[in-house]
C-alpha cells in the first residue's frame, strides 16, 4: 500500500513540473498530501537534529523554496524557515538524493543560509532591501491620501529595528516629484513586518506622515534607494520586451526613422517607483552598425514604459 501512495506521489511531482530530467525546476511542495515531499522534508529535519543545528529550540516553520532535479531517481532542493521563541529566525538549504520506489533518501548537504538569505541589515542584503522599498512604494501608492503619480521613491533611512517573531524595520521614505525637482518632497514613516516563513512575507504595520526636523532637513540620508545592479538580460522577459517595445519607438521618432534595434550588450537595472533599465546595445541605420546606451522608465502596475536618456556611444 505504502509503495503504491509513493508511485502516486512520485507521478504527481513528475506531472506538475514536466519531468524534465537534468534540469531544477520549481515544485509547489506539499509535505501533508505527497509521500515523496513528506519523506524529502522528515529526511532534512532528522538531519538537522542530528547535526546539533537545533539548539536554541528552534522551531520549523515552513519550506519557502523547493526545486527538483530528475536523475537516477530525484534530487530535492529546499529551503527550509525555522524560528525560535525569541523571534529570531533560521534559514537552511538542504539537497537530498531519493529513490522513492526503493525506499532510498540520503541527505546530500545542509547549509546554513541564514546570514545571506535573512540579513536583517539592509545594508547588506540588497535582495530584501529591494523587496522592502519596493514593497513600501507600491503600498503607499495604494494608501496614502496624497497623489503619488508624480513622484518617485528616491530616499530612504532606516529609523530602527526590532526583532519580533521575525524583523520589525521602521523606515523614513521620501517621494520626489520627477516633473518639478524645485518640489519639496513628501516623506512617510513606515513599518514593515517580515516573516520570511509566510506568504505573503512582508505586512505594513503602520504608516504616518513625517516631517523632518531642520536639523534633519540639513543632513544628508544615510543612503540612497535603488543602486544600479547588473543585471540578466532575458531575451524573451515581460520586462524586457516592454522595454525594448518602448524604446524602438523612441528611436524611430528621436533616433532615425529606419532604426533598427540590435542585440543588447549589458544591462542593470535599478528599482525606484518601479524599475529603471540601462542597457548598451548596437543598432543599424542607414546601413551603418552605430552603439548607444539608453535607460528606459518600467512601472508595470500602471503600464508605464519611457526611454528617459538615449546617448551614442
Amino acid at each position: 500500500m505504502r509503495t503504491a501512495i509513493i508511485l502516486a506521489s512520485l507521478l504527481c511531482v513528475g506531472l506538475c513540473v514536466g519531468g524534465i530530467a537534468g534540469a531544477w525546476q520549481s515544485h509547489n511542495f506539499d509535505a501533508e498530501n505527497n509521500e515523496v515531499d513528506r519523506m524529502a522534508l522528515d529526511a532534512t529535519l532528522t538531519n538537522l537534529r542530528k547535526q546539533g543545528n537545533m539548539e536554541g529550540n528552534y522551531e520549523f516553520k515552513g519550506v519557502e523554496r523547493c526545486e527538483i532535479q530528475f536523475v537516477s531517481g530525484m534530487k530535492y532542493r529546499l529551503t527550509l524557515n525555522f524560528l525560535n521563541a525569541a523571534g529570531e529566525a533560521r534559514q537552511y538549504e538542504a539537497v537530498v538524493y531519493l529513490v522513492p520506489w526503493e525506499q532510498h533518501v540520503e541527505v546530500q548537504s545542509v547549509r546554513d543560509v541564514t546570514s545571506s538569505n535573512m540579513s536583517g541589515d539592509l545594508q547588506q542584503n540588497s535582495a530584501l532591501r529591494e523587496e522592502i522599498l519596493s514593497y513600501i512604494d507600491q503600498q503607499l501608492r495604494m494608501r496614502v491620501n496624497h497623489d503619488l503619480s508624480n513622484y518617485q521613491l528616491t530616499n530612504y533611512e532606516v529609523l530602527g529595528m526590532q526583532v519580533v517573531q521575525g524583523n520589525v524595520y521602521e523606515l523614513r521614505v521620501d517621494f520626489s516629484n520627477a516633473q518639478d525637482t524645485n518640489a519639496a518632497p513628501v516623506s512617510y514613516k513606515v513599518s514593515v513586518w517580515v516573516r520570511p516563513w509566510l506568504n505573503p512575507a512582508l505586512e505594513i504595520t503602520d504608516i504616518s506622515d513625517y516631517t523632518p526636523s531642520a536639523e534633519e532637513k540639513e543632513k544628508p540620508l544615510l543612503t540612497m534607494y535603488g543602486f544600479y545592479t547588473d543585471r540578466e538580460w532575458e531575451a524573451n522577459g515581460e520586462l524586457e520586451n516592454s522595454a525594448l517595445q518602448a524604446l524602438n519607438a523612441y528611436a524611430l521618432e528621436n533616433v532615425a526613422p529606419d532604426f533598427v534595434m540590435g542585440a543588447v550588450k549589458s544591462a542593470k537595472s535599478q528599482v525606484v517607483s518601479g524599475v529603471n533599465f540601462k542597457i548598451t546595445f548596437d543598432y543599424t541605420s542607414n546601413g551603418e552598425q552605430k552603439f548607444a546606451e539608453a535607460v528606459i522608465y518600467l512601472q508595470p502596475w500602471t503600464s508605464t514604459a519611457v526611454v528617459t536618456s538615449f546617448n551614442e556611444l
